[in-house]
């Protein structure tokens, strides 16, 4: 309804002739120049179809890459006949990262005042700017097809939380709430490979993170449920939109082309991933390199209180992801800043002197410093 389509426009002597369709009806005019005059001549009803579609543009906004999004489109009969729709998008079909995914429309007959619906999505694998169309057929004859336009913007799910201590970037995946540690472990062993991120302790705005792993193993050969993993595999193909050579590494600035651990390890062989041609694998390989991954975000806020001890970084604390580590602890002999004064088992330890005869009166010459009591001193 409300749609202007010329019809035709013809000239008789001096009389012009013009028909435009409004809805279902066509309105007949004619302008007499003999008399400078325009005359309303007729109103007809016409039983003809004409398809609404709504929306005929899409703007999906801005979607992370690994992440998707759907919407719908509606084709209804605004006419007095029924149409057919035909195949949609077979001639001007849709290309990935978008696809029609649902298609209730393609061969309908729409009685009038009838609907039927279309969903489009778009998933995209990497970044970019993206945009496309396709055509919805019928048999109206004002429109015999109405082009859909799609638009659309993907970004990495990475975020840069900024360097730690030493340089090296933690990069916060959304998708998958992990962090990565952008720093390549020169190649190892597995075990020592595993021992080195078991151990990694990270400096980051004055807070220590020592929560560290290898990367998870795609397990799809023992637990279908876990293919969506968190490791190697949704980094390369997800998050950086890779297939092959040559690879995108995107923010990370560490990351090689190369072989690297996996967090299992059998006695036959341990898994690894190959991030050059984006395959995962166990062999008995001697060498691979590290690269280190833990699960949640990190804090950029200085003033936030993670651990909640009552004491944030700007507050003193010295290590804010250990509650039992602030200005307020009490110092034990553990060889652990306790207060965050600086030092380090102030007071403590003890020294001890060697009592062989457990007479109670040691050798001074031969001491141990410890917390506890130690066996024959």
């Amino acid at each position: 309804m409300g749609h202007f389509y010329n019809r035709f426009s013809r000239a008789c002597g001096r009389v012009f002739i013009n028909s435009h369709r409004l809805g279902n009806n066509v309105h007949i005019s004619y302008y007499d120049s003999s008399n400078d005059d325009l005359k309303y001549a007729a109103k007809q009803t016409v039983i003809a179809p004409d398809i609404i579609v709504t929306p005929a543009s899409i703007n999906f906004g801005r979607i992370n890459a690994g992440a998707s999004s759907s919407q719908a489109i509606t084709v209804k009969n605004d006419g007095a006949a029924s149409p057919v729709i035909g195949n949609i998008a077979q001639a001007n079909p849709v290309a990935a990262p978008f696809s029609i995914t649902t298609d209730n429309c393609s061969g309908q007959t729409l009685a009038p005042d009838e609907s039927c619906t279309l969903i489009v999505s778009f998933a995209p694998v990497s970044a970019g700017s993206f945009s496309d169309t396709f055509d919805i057929p019928s048999n109206d004859p004002d429109e015999s097809s109405v082009t859909v336009s799609l638009n659309a913007t993907s970004t990495l799910a990475l975020y840069i939380r900024g360097t730690d201590s030493l340089g090296n970037q933690l990069i916060y995946d959304s998708d998958k709430n992990i962090t990565w540690y952008d720093y390549t472990k020169p190649a190892d062993t597995w075990q020592n490979i595993n021992s080195w991120a078991s151990a990694l302790s990270v400096n980051f705005n004055g807070r220590i993170y020592d929560d560290w792993k290898l990367p998870e193993t795609l397990r799809c050969w023992s637990d279908p449920t876990k293919c969506s993993d968190k490791g190697m595999e949704h980094l390369y193909h997800a998050e950086l939109g890779n297939s092959s050579p040559p690879i995108n590494t995107g923010p990370f600035i560490n990351l090689q082309p190369s072989i690297y651990w996996e967090d299992i390890y059998l006695y036959t062989g341990s898994y690894f991933y190959d991030f050059l041609f984006g395959i995962w694998s166990l062999d008995d390989y001697l060498y691979a390199n590290g690269f280190a991954m833990r699960v949640g975000d990190v804090v950029t806020d200085p003033d936030v209180d993670v651990d909640g001890d009552g004491y944030s970084v700007t507050q003193g604390d010295c290590h804010d992801t250990n509650a039992s580590i602030n200005p307020g602890a009490v110092e034990i002999c553990d060889f652990i800043d306790n207060n965050c004064d600086g030092q380090i088992d102030e007071g403590f330890p003890l020294t001890y002197y060697r009592d062989a005869d457990n007479d109670s009166y040691g050798n001074q010459a031969i001491t141990v410093q410890a917390c506890i009591p130690q066996p024959a001193m």
